[in-house]
Formats: structure tokens, sequence, C-alpha cells
């Protein structure tokens, strides 16, 4: 039996797998083909996983097979996404086999294999856009690393993505909900997904729901479980903020001091914000190094805030331009208008300015 994809269909559908599996776990990386109601594939990078309507003009068939998806891969390039031609599907004697100009990949059936398992049933608890839950998800996992944990939340009204790393946090708040619910996700899987979905299209609808141990997520043709862990209890989302004053923040100005950070140390270094009442600036040093930048913007009294000058550009460059900081004695918050996307720092210094 054989069937049809197009190149540009299974170009997308290889950038969806790839990018949920990641590279840090070789031998993650590869698909597993069955037929259920039509060819499905699946995917997973040992913690999320990934189910996906690949064909459905196949008549069915018994068996796994199995390919790596760096040979999949390996079929389109080069291949002109601007000319569409037909990938052909071959499923014979055992073998299932890919067939694009020149090229062909072919893999045995696996007798031992069962299709993988994932649950495809649940309760929907919220709903969006792909783009609105990329949005939120990206900036709440931006400026982690591996080992880092992004918490997902809902006390009944708002579901949050947060994450708290050393010393500053990360909020996005998603969505309305009823339903309470806290759980954890790992960094790395976090970033698997966000990049996966970038290879859907951007205003399908995203359903989310929960189980025992998943967050599930439903897209039109794919599903995706994620494992989930209890949250540290130490990892709190704050949301209420009595400020000492807040500042209108054209952050067009601290990115371009961040950029020119970015290109004069070879790494992330710890910099430092100061604003008073006379000035502001961001400085830092490395070794006998000394940059300052002057800024443009101005508090009643004094604050002093650090921060790892390459996690704060990756923060910035994913809010507006037009901010509001808010600052305490203990806190600097910064935090676009719509209160949607929420950074926040110690005060490592504060000093009142008498009057």
């Amino acid at each position: 039996m054989q069937g049809w994809i197009t190149s540009s269909q299974l170009y997308t559908i290889i950038n969806i797998m790839d990018n949920l599996c990641g590279t840090i776990e070789p031998s993650n990386r590869k698909v597993y083909f069955y037929f259920d109601r039509g060819m499905k594939a699946f995917v997973s990078d040992g913690c999320s996983k990934l189910l996906l309507n690949f064909s459905r003009d196949f008549l069915p068939f018994d068996g796994v097979f199995i390919l790596p998806i760096q040979y999949l891969k390996g079929l389109l390039r080069g291949c002109s996404l601007k000319e569409d031609k037909l990938v052909n599907i071959l499923i014979e004697d055992g073998f299932i086999s890919f067939n694009f100009e020149e090229m062909s990949l072919k893999a045995p059936v696996q007798e031992s294999s069962y299709p993988p398992v994932i649950d495809t049933k649940f309760d929907v608890i919220s709903q969006s856009s792909i783009k609105k839950f990329i949005y939120s998800c990206d900036f709440a996992s931006a400026a982690f690393m591996e080992g880092d944990m992004i918490t997902v939340e809902s006390t009944g009204k708002y579901i949050y993505f947060y994450g708290c790393g050393g010393f500053f946090q990360l909020i996005a708040k998603y969505t309305q909900t009823s339903f309470d619910f806290r759980r954890a996700i790992e960094y790395t899987t976090m970033r698997h997904v966000v990049k996966a979905l970038q290879f859907f299209k951007k205003d399908s609808i995203l359903s989310i729901g929960i189980n025992e141990h998943s967050l599930l997520i439903y897209v039109p043709g794919s599903v995706i479980s994620i494992c989930t862990d209890t949250p540290d209890a130490l990892n709190t989302i704050g949301l209420e903020n009595t400020f000492e004053e807040t500042i209108e923040l054209d952050s067009s100005f601290f990115k371009k001091a961040l950029d020119k950070l970015y290109i004069s140390f070879s790494k992330g270094v710890k910099a430092y914000f100061m604003v008073n009442s006379e000035r502001s600036v961001i400085y830092t040093q490395e070794n006998d190094s000394h940059i300052s930048f002057k800024l443009p913007y101005k508090s009643r009294n004094s604050y002093l805030i650090g921060f790892n000058s390459r996690k704060m550009r990756s923060i910035l460059s994913r809010m507006p331009l037009s901010l509001i900081l808010g600052l305490t004695k203990k806190e600097a918050v910064i935090k676009d208008k719509e209160e949607v996307l929420i950074a926040k720092f110690p005060v490592q210094e504060y000093k009142l300015t008498l009057k």
C-alpha cells in the first residue's frame, strides 16, 4: 500500500517533531509510525509526548515503524519549498519507505513494539490561540536554564506561567479559568513545546487540560502530553504590589545599553541599574574593564538593582517598548501596561531622598 504527502507538509511535520524532541538526548530522536484511523506519528523528548495525524489517506497496516528524525530531515535537505512536490510513502513486505526525488528511506516493522500510549481524553480547562500560548510560555521561560522549573498555576480566575531563578522572577498571565491547580514543568521540556508550536498555524485554537500527572495540549490534528511535578513550595507567585513610586519606561534606551554590553563582554555579566532624582545609569565591570551607559530615567528616591545582562536582554526583547517600572524598598517590577508580562528583581540598595 502507498500514500502521498506534499514536501511542504512533511517539512512542517518534521520541524514540529524535531523541535519537540530537542537534541539533549539522541536516543529520543526517533519517530514512531503506526495506524490508528489513519497513519499516526509519535515522538517524545522523554517528558513531553506528541501524537499527530500524519496522513489519513492510508489503508490499515499492522506494527510500528521507527525512523530517526535526522534521516527524515536529510530527505528534504536542499529542497525548495517554493515548488511543492509529492513524497511517496510505501508500506510493503514489512518495510516502510519514504521516496523523494533521488533519495529513499527504508525501515522494517518493529515486531516487538506496541503503539506508544498517550492520553487523548481530558476535560478542557482553558482555550486560546496558539499564538497567545506561545507568547505566555516563551516569556515565562525565557531567561532560565536546564534544571529550572516553570510553574503553571491557577487560583480559579487566571492561569499564570512563571519561573523563579536566583534573583529574579518572570510571570505571564495567560487566560481565565474556573479551575484551581498548580503544576511544575521542566524548563527544557517547556522550551521544546514552545519551539514545536511555532510551526503550527498561530491563529488555531489551543485547548489545555490536566490529569493526575500531566498537562495536556490539544491543537487541531495533534495532542501533546507534558509530564508535570509538584512545584517547590517556596516558589510562589506574588502579584500584589504597593509601590513607593512608578516610572514610565521607554525600554528602547535600556535595550540599546544591553545590546552594547552583549557585544562588549563575552558572556552574561552582573550589571547594575542605578536610578535616582538626578540621573540613571547601567554599569558593569569584568576584570579590569568598566563600562557604563547613561539613561534618561529619574526617580524620587535612589535605587540600585542588580541583574544578569544577557538574561535582562532576553527578557526585555520579549516585552513591548512602553513599560512601567514599579519600585519598592525591596523590589523592582518591570511590567507592560496591561500587566500581562511581569519581571521582578530585588533592590540591592535603597535610599530615601529627603525633601
